[in-house]
């Protein structure tokens, strides 16, 4: 209902309605209703892509999303691409970030999976290095 109602408010191809897409992608991906799931993020990150340009914060996490998407398919190949081209951009846009903390963490995770624990732990040390220097440069008040 919400994404025709965005549909109708935005058009098919608004960066509004890419947003509506990604929360119901996520609603069905927690029902474990993965084809359909898959669906919406590729098409929100086709939005997103077409009205933002490919290298956008918005970009990066409609990528994060179908790499956790993939992942909890254990489709670990196509997992791994999408934390790799996530990662990038958001390294590149916004680094010390905290999402590139959380793309760090859960991309060791599917390392772990994978049985490649040295990678992980070389991810995981990234993560902490990563939160640490955001903790830095954004002290509690």
């Amino acid at each position: 209902k919400a994404l025709k109602l965005a549909e109708r408010e935005f058009g098919p191809n608004d960066q509004g309605t890419a947003n509506i897409l990604i929360y119901v992608a996520g609603v069905y991906q927690g029902l474990h209703r993965y084809d359909t799931a898959e669906s919406l993020y590729k098409r929100s990150l086709a939005i997103r892509e077409k009205v933002l340009g490919p290298e956008h914060l918005g970009v990066a996490h409609t990528l994060n999303n179908l790499a956790k998407l993939y992942h909890a398919q254990s489709r670990y190949t196509e997992a791994e691409s999408f934390y790799k081209r996530s990662l990038a951009m958001l390294e590149t846009l916004r680094p010390g970030h905290p999402m590139v903390t959380q793309v760090l963490e859960k991309y060791a995770v599917l390392l772990r999976d994978t049985g490649r624990d040295v990678e992980a732990a070389k991810m995981e040390a990234r993560a902490k290095a990563n939160r640490a220097k955001h903790a830095e440069e954004n002290p509690a008040k």
